[in-house]
């Protein structure tokens, strides 16, 4: 009996297996997915619309906490074990839950000697590293933005910036650098868009949400200020350069 249930299981008809799995914790899906490679197939396949959907109503039943959706260019599998399956840093393992957070700017889980010892402030690439404003505003940076903040105490993602500067310099043709900035400009404002929205539920909890919620409107109205101003060139960019391949 044992083996013919597993059979069925192992046999199910893919549709049916996405409805069963949407009422299982995100812990039973990992669990799951370790079975064999086709359920592992099923859950964890990065561009899957099947396995999104089954991830995302694993986490809206079974995570309150977590009802957000993800941040940009994030699943949903990836997002919940950020989220809610992993302990600890990710770089030096310390477990005390105090001491550790997500910084979901840079989408890692870190405590704070870590994220420092891996953050630069904007002085420094400005004097140091002599960064350009325009790199700097395709960056995301450490903490939602307040109302009259100083741009001096944002702390920017050390590892890949190299890279960063790299293919922005590698871009020689004009247009394409400029399409390259502005498509870079407005994924930067979403993910802050998404920062401020999860320090806005954080907040709510603490009745201390005005400030921040006034923070988080400012980058929604740049944002939707900038795409109306640049997303006309960004298509005419775009079509472009998609017929020139």
């Amino acid at each position: 009996m044992a083996d013919e249930n597993r059979a069925s299981i192992v046999t199910m008809p893919p549709e049916l297996f996405v409805e069963t799995c949407k009422n299982l914790s995100p812990i039973d899906l990992v669990s799951l997915s370790q079975v064999n490679r086709r359920f592992r197939g099923f859950l964890c396949t990065f561009d899957s619309s099947s396995s999104e959907a089954i991830w995302r109503a694993s986490r809206l039943i079974m995570l309150p906490d977590l009802q957000l959706p993800p941040p940009p260019n994030m699943n949903e599998r990836s997002y919940v074990q950020l989220a809610n399956l992993e302990n600890g840093c990710q770089f030096c393992k310390e477990k005390n839950r105090q001491h550790v957070k997500v910084y979901w700017e840079f989408q890692v889980r870190s405590c704070e000697p870590c994220i420092n010892e891996r953050t630069i402030s904007e002085a420094e690439l400005k004097v140091k590293w002599a960064y350009s404003e325009k790199l700097l505003r395709t960056m995301s940076y450490m903490g939602i933005p307040r109302l009259f903040d100083s741009a001096s105490g944002r702390r920017y993602w050390l590892p890949g910036i190299d890279d960063d500067a790299a293919e922005y310099m590698a871009i020689q043709d004009k247009n394409r650098r400029l399409l390259w900035t502005l498509r870079r400009e407005l994924n930067r404002t979403d993910i802050m868009i998404d920062v401020g929205n999860r320090a806005c539920e954080e907040a709510k909890k603490e009745k201390m949400a005005n400030v921040i919620i006034a923070s988080r409107d400012r980058i929604v109205y740049f944002r939707q200020r900038f795409q109306h101003e640049v997303g006309e060139l960004i298509t005419e960019l775009e079509m472009k350069y998609r017929l020139e391949k």
